[in-house]
């Protein structure tokens, strides 16, 4: 599941999502990756024990937070500075 400011943006069955980046890595990979930096949320749900998955994501999310963070901090300091 993909969430942007607490709402459901849409849904993708694991296997599907599995099938699209091992056909189009070099673009899916990227978006996500882009898409963490834009507040998108990704999370799985099923029957199975998806904690550690679930974890994953929100390792990645919170990666995505820090380095924001830090690039927002850097550009205060260059306009402190002029």
């Amino acid at each position: 599941m993909v969430t942007r400011k607490e709402r459901e943006v849409f849904r993708v069955p694991v296997s599907i999502l599995v099938l699209v980046v091992l056909l189009a890595w070099k673009l899916v990979l990227p978006a996500m990756i882009i898409g963490l930096f834009l507040g998108f949320k990704y999370s799985f749900e099923g029957k199975d024990d998806l904690e550690k998955a679930n974890e994953l994501m929100n390792s990645a999310e919170n990666v995505a937070n820090y380095v924001k963070k830090e690039f927002a901090g850097k550009e205060e300091d260059k306009e402190d500075e002029q």
